[in-house]
């Protein structure tokens, strides 16, 4: 009987669950794992956290609000602003995707991905040619190739 006790802890050992517990061992390790990593490097996470906190706002206000503002019929007329000291409130309603629907179902879309399609292969190739060409340059032997490294 001491060898099936021993077969059996060892099969639960094999399968992934710790002794008397009926539970994986990286089960309970992952929030273990996280506050030793954090009470560890605790000082660069209170240096990260403000700039984390700025960028969230700076790129996330701006984003929800950009697709809040596309799910209504916001335009520059029926926006919320001030001219002064008078306040205008905003009239836009509520559409859902009808614009989207509109720009994937429009005269223009083709047209404008065609564009688009150019524009970026063009700027891709431009960029990605000087690129290298500068880069092959630096291992060239030419005057002043220290000071172009630099």
């Amino acid at each position: 009987t001491s060898q099936s006790v021993a077969s059996a802890a060892g099969d639960d050992l094999a399968r992934g669950r710790g002794r008397g517990t009926g539970k994986a061992p990286g089960a309970a390790g992952v929030p273990t794992r996280l506050r030793r990593g954090v009470s560890t490097h605790w000082y660069a996470w209170a240096m990260v956290a403000p700039v984390v906190a700025v960028i969230g706002v700076i790129i996330g206000y701006p984003l929800v609000r950009g697709v809040y503002l596309s799910l209504t019929d916001a335009n520059e007329r029926n926006v919320e602003r001030s001219i002064g000291v008078n306040h205008l409130p905003a009239t836009y309603e509520f559409v859902g995707l009808d614009n989207y629907a509109d720009a994937l179902t429009g005269d223009q879309f083709l047209g404008t991905l065609g564009w688009t399609l150019v524009w970026t292969v063009s700027c891709v190739s431009v960029t990605f040619a000087l690129g290298l060409g500068l880069a092959s340059i630096l291992n060239r032997r030419i005057a002043g190739r220290s000071f172009y490294r630099m």
